[in-house]
């Protein structure tokens, strides 16, 4: 058998989510879709992860096995031509037997982008709009909590079916940043980025940790809240950030 890997990027907006569901736009189904056409056999891909509705992806990761080995520059190009323009194959690649795109996985990595103003119109699928201008100072001592293993129970989804709730924020980082206009003619939009990387995530964990930042942020909480929130499970309300603004970039293995 011969085991491949894609790189696959998608533009979340159109889409309910990575996983199949029936009667509804996903990424899987559409791969799964386009493979069985090529190899003229049902194929079903395996994920990294199960990205929500509405989440981007530059790096998703997924593999599946077949007999039949095919070129990679010529399975891509395949591939490519029988997607959307908001699904694309950036890689593909033989990979050993043994590879599992989910199980595999050592790290992912996931950015989140906001802004206090208005962007762009080619970015406003990938940024949310939040009403106040955040302070980085205060920022920097929420990068050196986040770091580490931590139980994350109260910053997780219901409808998650995960036991055990631990996990390792392996890189942190929140920034400002400032994109060009495509042209070069107007003024660069002003951006914040959260960067996360970690072992694995609970369900929405990225956006509701997010989310309570976001309280950080407008002052509502403190910074010894947000560590509370952390290390003694002590709740505290907060809203989970819309899914456009975030973006699954990188899978390590």
């Amino acid at each position: 058998m011969v085991n491949i890997k894609l790189t696959v990027a998608y533009k979340g907006k159109n889409f309910y989510g990575w996983q199949f569901q029936p009667e509804k736009r996903t990424v899987e189904a559409e791969l799964n879709k386009a493979l069985s056409k090529i190899y003229k056999k049902e194929i079903k891909v395996i994920g990294a992860g199960r990205t929500d509705s509405g989440v981007h992806a530059e790096g998703q990761v997924a593999n599946y096995k077949v007999a039949q080995e095919i070129d990679p520059d010529n399975l891509k190009e395949a591939i490519n031509t029988l997607l959307a323009e908001d699904v694309n194959i950036k890689k593909v690649e033989l990979v050993a037997e043994d590879f599992h795109a989910r199980y595999s996985a050592k790290s992912r990595e996931y950015v989140y982008f906001f802004s206090n103003k208005p962007v762009s119109l080619v970015r406003q699928d990938f940024v949310s709009i939040v009403k106040f201008g955040p302070d980085l100072s205060r920022m920097k001592e929420i990068e050196r909590i986040i770091l580490g293993k931590h139980d994350f129970v109260c910053l997780r989804n219901t409808g998650s079916n995960e036991k055990q709730t631990v996990r390792e924020i392996l890189d942190f980082k929140i920034r400002e940043i400032s994109m060009s206009d495509l042209y070069g003619i107007n003024e660069a939009d002003k951006l914040f980025e959260i960067y996360i990387k970690a072992d694995s995530y609970l369900y929405r964990m990225v956006r509701n940790i997010v989310g309570a930042l976001f309280e950080v942020m407008r002052e509502k909480r403190t910074v010894a809240d947000f560590k509370a929130l952390l290390d003694e499970q002590r709740e505290y309300k907060y809203t989970t950030v819309l899914a456009k603004g975030l973006s699954l970039i990188r899978v390590n293995y």
